[in-house]
Formats: C-alpha cells, structure tokens, sequence
C-alpha cells in the first residue's frame, strides 16, 4: 500500500472549523464621509507632508511617490489624449490617492541638521514642488528628478554628518540656479 504527501501533512492536518463554530463577520465599518473637494483636499495633505520633507523630517509618505500620483492625475496631455480624463474620474483617483495615503502624523523629534547648502536646495525645491500644489492644474513639470535625490540625501543626512552632503546639495543647488537662469 502506498501513502502520497509528507508525512508532516498527515501530522500537521487539521479539521476544517464548522460553521456553528466560526466567528460572526464583524460589524460594518462606517467611513468618514468624503471631502467635498477631494483634490483640493488630497493636493492639500501632499503639500504638508513635503513641506515635513523640505524641513528635515522624514516621514512615511516620501514627497517623491505622492508628486508623481498627482502628476499621474494631471499631466498636461492627459485631457487630450484619454477621454476618460473627465473629472468624475479625476476626482476618483483623488479619492483613491487621499485613502491610500499612510495615516497622517506630526513629526516627531527634531527635524535632521541640514546645512546651509542642502537648506537652500530644500527651498529651492519647495518652491517648485510644494507651490504649484496651491494652483488648478498643478504644474510640477519642474520638480523632477531632484526631490528624489533631496530625498536620498536626506535619508542620509539623518543618520549624522550632514557637512558631508554639502558638497552634492551646492552642486544641486548650482544646477537648479542655473536650470533657472536658462529657463527666464
């Protein structure tokens, strides 16, 4: 006689429950009711929680991932290239990006030691990240790559030693000015 399976299956098996045994499904959950303006309401918490950002605190919602959701909800072409575009699906995907959200907390501690170069990158980058939030569509065209790598290097900065990113952060911040300059 032959058995088939192992023989922790055998040791291991259990009896399935029975239903009189299992437990009730809990209770309805009742949601906060939906902002009356979801977008405004979104662009609103993304803009907090950079500024958390550009102030030296991290927190669980980078800046990065949430400026690229709401580019995804805005991009320039978009209105001429989906019709799906319409706002009802805008203010959906803002409803969607607003619960997906990590609950909001107040930073906690002191913010990292960031030295002067990396506090003028910080700005410079709250001034294009941060301040077109406040405006319908947002144009963040010139935000970019850079808040990820602010990101980064602050991620390091957080650990000690932020004299040794001044070097990158003055770099950057020569690169903004002069991306600036060119773009008048």
């Amino acid at each position: 006689m032959a058995a088939s399976g192992c023989f922790g299956d055998w040791v291991s098996a259990r009896t399935a429950p029975r239903r009189e045994t299992l437990p009730e499904a809990p209770a309805k959950v009742d949601l906060p009711p939906a902002p009356d303006d979801p977008c405004g309401t979104y662009l609103a918490e993304v803009a907090r929680r950079c500024d958390q950002i550009f102030d030296g605190h991290m927190g669980p919602a980078r800046c990065h991932a949430q400026i690229v959701r709401v580019m995804s909800l805005y991009h320039p072409d978009r209105e001429a290239l989906d019709h799906r575009a319409r706002t009802p699906d805008r203010t959906q995907g803002c409803l969607q990006h607003l619960g997906a959200l990590p609950p909001a907390k107040d930073p906690t501690g002191e913010p990292a030691s960031l030295g002067p170069a990396c506090r003028e990158w910080a700005e410079l980058l709250r001034d294009r990240c941060v301040g077109p939030l406040r405006t319908l569509p947002p144009r963040l065209a010139d935000c970019g790559s850079n808040l990820l790598a602010f990101e980064s290097i602050l991620g390091g900065i957080t650990f000690g030693r932020a004299e040794d990113y001044e070097p990158r952060c003055r770099d950057e911040v020569d690169r903004l000015t002069d991306a600036l300059a060119t773009d008048d």
